[in-house]
């Protein structure tokens, strides 16, 4: 219940209008509602406030990233990344946002610190999909491959294993992950329009 939760945030900063964490958990309710302006104008705040979380920075990023403002999506992933160098997560978000500027060599590097710091399934699914773009076909398999020891049973793995099987001419091992992905997702296909 976004807009209740908007106007308990609003209540708690008027009576404290210093209050870091309220300007940006308001910032969340704001980018759950795909409010991009207000939750920026929000994480900002809270970044006045208090300049050193990096949460804070990795959440603003989230809504730079989310309006396709990738150089400071970018810009705000790596102070997160500057005030706290083990955060996984904001390696992989700066990895998305390289991703869809294209840099692909930037992107994979991100992916592959988030992964040396939290070996994640998301991780190695995201650097498989670069690696798909880039035809780089065992790389992308190996990735998605070690996605699936984590969830064996994880669609997108699957269905990009298979693509990637398909590539390297394996067409039956390729037809089984695939027929296996879609049982799980029928629409997973649609994911990999651009790389198939």
């Amino acid at each position: 219940d976004y807009p209740r939760a908007i106007a308990d945030y609003s209540e708690a900063i008027r009576i404290n209008p210093q209050y870091a964490d309220a300007f940006n958990n308001r910032g969340n309710a704001y980018y759950a509602q795909k409010d991009y302006p207000h939750a920026i104008a929000d994480y900002t705040e809270a970044i006045r406030l208090i300049p050193q979380p990096a949460l804070t920075f990795r959440n603003r990023g989230y809504a730079y990233y989310a309006m396709k403002d990738y150089p400071h999506a970018i810009t705000d992933f790596s102070e997160a990344i500057r005030l706290n160098p083990q955060y996984a997560n904001a390696f992989n978000n700066r990895g998305f946002a390289y991703y869809a500027m294209k840099d692909y060599p930037r992107a994979i590097a991100d992916y592959s610190e988030a992964i040396r710091i939290n070996p994640h399934i998301a991780y190695f699914m995201n650097r498989g999909n670069v690696k798909l773009l880039q035809q780089r076909w065992q790389d992308a398999w190996n990735d998605y491959d070690a996605a699936l020891r984590l969830q064996p049973a994880e669609a997108t793995a699957l269905y990009g294993r298979g693509v990637a099987a398909r590539r390297l001419g394996r067409a039956t091992e390729a037809a089984q992950d695939m027929v296996r992905a879609v049982k799980l997702d029928p629409t997973v296909s649609e994911k990999f329009t651009e790389i198939r």
